[in-house]
């Protein structure tokens, strides 16, 4: 609007040039319309980047009316007192309530969490002693699966073994022209005499007593935690409260000691 006032300025002095040569007393309301148009056009160049080509005094004339209109806008923007000091108490009174909102939702977000990692923790602990008695079980799966395995493999041996000797000693017998020697009937043993269980057992006893143990654990407690999760999420939000209660204390105390 100040660049309009500035180019309309230098139209309106072009404007009393033609009036003189015309001998007219005043300009027409048409020349004065289309000197209009030709400023506004002028005016709005400097969108393009175009700074409309104004004299000395129209520029002049351009800042102080820009000058003017920014103390405008800054005194309508911070002088809104409908009281003496009332719009700093104001702002401050607004900043203040913006801080307590904030600080609000920060502490219900945190008696949320508060809530939600207790019931995370009955969750955990009632999911652990489960997964203790399951992995007990598969313990002793694991241990009796690998005894199996490992006399399986000892029986495999011994039996290619004596199929080798069986058949060289078939051989030499058939080839040799003297008696064979006495050792030829004894079986060839290397297996050993036990097959582990002296080792094995007292583990699989161990196992069976901590997967006792896990049982009678999961037997007492898994119920008890089960109902203690579901009392909190059907509570959640009278405990969400009673947090946010705690937390509200806690910061009423820490202001009442500021002060």
């Amino acid at each position: 609007m100040n660049l309009i006032f500035s180019t309309f300025r230098v139209q309106y002095q072009l404007l009393q040039i033609q009036v003189i040569d015309s001998n007219l007393p005043e300009p027409s309301p048409a020349q004065l319309v289309t000197a209009l148009r030709v400023a506004v056009t002028d005016a709005f160049s400097v969108f393009a980047l175009n700074f409309p080509a104004i004299d000395f005094m129209s520029l002049i004339l351009f800042f102080v009316g820009f000058g003017c209109s920014v103390i405008a806008f800054w005194k309508g923007y911070t002088f809104d007192d409908k009281y003496p000091g009332h719009g700093d108490y104001d702002r401050l009174h607004k900043a203040t309530e913006k801080a307590f909102s904030e600080a609000k939702e920060s502490m219900l977000d945190e008696a949320v969490s508060t809530v939600t990692r207790a019931a995370q923790e009955v969750d955990a602990l009632r999911s652990r002693i489960l997964s203790e008695q399951r992995q007990a079980s598969a313990l002793k799966a694991q241990v009796t699966a690998a005894k199996t395995l490992f006399v399986s493999n000892l029986k495999t041996i011994q039996g290619e073994l004596n199929l080798v000797l069986d058949t060289y000693r078939a051989a030499n017998q058939a080839t040799r022209e003297t008696t064979a020697p006495e050792y030829f009937r004894d079986q060839v043993l290397v297996i050993p005499n036990s097959d582990g269980s002296d080792r094995v057992n007292p583990l699989l006893e161990q196992i069976e007593a901590v997967s006792t143990g896990a049982k009678a654990l999961a037997d007492t407690y898994n119920e008890v935690l089960g109902n203690r999760l579901h009392q909190i999420q059907q509570q959640a939000n009278s405990l969400v409260q009673i947090e946010f209660q705690k937390h509200l204390a806690g910061m009423q105390l820490r202001a009442a000691s500021l002060i």
